[in-house]
């Protein structure tokens, strides 16, 4: 499926952006060029500023009290904000939701064949097996909602 890498890779470095890892100021260097060169700067500079730019704005929307690389992309910001709300409220909102339940599918398929056995424990009443049960569907259900499960692991019981 073309342009499901493109797509991830953009998906995990906007996760990553607004995770708190990039601070406010981090954030506004991002959208300012850096130029690295050994020779002198020619009119290409401007084409290859302009894709990186359009390739950050892909991914995330520029901070309010970012400066713009140059008066061009000044002008498109606006744009390049409600072109990246859209987009990512579509992706966020239905495709990466695919995603996760897809993988949360994947994992009861895996382990199909210890699902009826854990029922039958938690039909006679096990609290060990109610317990692991409760808290893996916890677990599941929190990965659907992109989110992590910090309590801690029950002990497995046996079969």
């Amino acid at each position: 499926m073309p342009g499901l890498g493109s797509f991830l890779k953009k998906q995990r470095f906007n996760a990553a952006f607004y995770s708190g890892v990039h601070d406010p100021i981090k954030q506004r260097i991002f959208f300012a060029p850096a130029r690295w060169h050994a020779k002198a700067l020619n009119e290409k500079w401007a084409e290859v500023e302009r894709r990186a730019l359009d390739t950050l704005l892909s991914c995330v929307a520029p901070p309010e009290r970012a400066e713009p690389a140059s008066r061009a992309a000044s002008r498109d910001t606006t744009l390049a904000r409600a072109k990246h709300t859209l987009t990512f409220a579509f992706y966020s909102k239905l495709a990466v939701p695919i995603f996760r339940a897809a993988g949360v599918a994947q994992n009861l398929w895996v382990h199909r064949e210890a699902i009826i056995p854990r029922l039958r424990q938690v039909a006679r009443g096990d609290p060990a097996v109610v317990r692991w049960v409760n808290w893996r569907i916890r677990q599941l259900a929190y990965r659907l909602m992109g989110r992590t499960l910090y309590e801690p692991r029950p002990p497995r019981p046996g079969r």
